[in-house]
């Protein structure tokens, strides 16, 4: 099995460098791609141990709010989840995002001023989990994304998220865990002039190998690589450390995307 899981590590890896030498489109909706918590922006947004189910009927919420700027005016995001897991069998989750820019004045046809306006982007998503097998677990989420850069420019789409998570023990006390998916595929979007973008969807793997030492303790190392449809490509690693389940440290980097994500480093407790 860990075999298996070289060779398709490997295969992703020269496949989309070969992908992504070719010319790459623009895309769109790329606010959804961004890191949707802290814990997640400090791995450098590598949610590979998010998909895991917890054990027994466990509920967990998180509200977070983060301040975004690549190239452009700043926006402020603040991103709801809740996830349930009944039973270690099957989850639930309901997660949200709202994105305020900052507010422009707009002028009439005269070119007098006539008021201002704040654009948004909202996105609102549902997921389930199911446990397949006791090593392989199955995620399905559906999004609708909304963006208003203008009084009157208004777009909406839909994506879904479908992936695969397995994981298989190894000697000692570690696991390794591994997930392929296709990310945010969706419809296209139409510009006022006509012209269709398409949203940044993916495909996936992302891998990790988490090794417990004493009670309560463990070291995980994290990676991932996205083959993105408009030919770019993006990476990241990270590692974390949780200690007596209480308190986590991770630290990550991201190499971004054309077009989609920048790259950075990050840090967190």
């Amino acid at each position: 099995m860990k075999e298996l899981i070289k060779t398709l590590v490997l295969m992703t890896l020269l496949t989309s460098s070969a992908l992504c030498a070719r010319a790459q489109k623009t895309v769109t909706m790329q606010f959804s791609e961004l890191p949707g918590d802290a814990a997640g922006a400090g791995k450098a947004d590598i949610n590979l141990l998010d998909n895991i189910l917890l054990d027994g009927n466990t509920l967990e919420v998180s509200l977070n709010g983060m301040l975004y700027s690549q190239s452009y005016d700043p926006v402020t995001y603040m991103d709801f989840k809740a996830d349930y897991c009944l039973r270690s069998k099957i989850s639930f989750s309901l997660f949200g995002r709202y994105g305020m820019g900052k507010e422009y004045d707009i002028y009439n046809s005269g070119g007098f001023e006539d008021g201002t306006y704040r654009p948004g982007q909202i996105l609102i998503g549902v997921g389930a989990g199911y446990r397949l097998l006791d090593f392989l677990t199955a995620q399905a989420q559906i999004k609708i994304m909304s963006e208003d850069p203008a009084p009157e420019a208004s777009y909406n789409a839909f994506a879904a998220d479908l992936s695969v998570t397995g994981q298989f023990p190894v000697k000692g006390n570690g696991k390794i865990i591994t997930e392929l998916g296709v990310y945010s595929a969706g419809s296209k979007v139409k510009s006022a002039s006509g012209a269709e973008f398409p949203l940044p969807a993916s495909v996936g793997i992302q891998c990790g190998y988490v090794m417990d030492f004493g009670k309560d303790n463990e070291v995980r190392f994290i990676a991932k690589a996205d083959y993105y449809f408009n030919n770019a490509c993006g990476a990241a690693a990270a590692i974390e450390t949780s200690l007596a389940d209480i308190v986590s440290i991770r630290a990550g980097y991201n190499s971004g995307a054309t077009n989609i994500l920048p790259s950075y480093a990050s840090v967190g407790v």
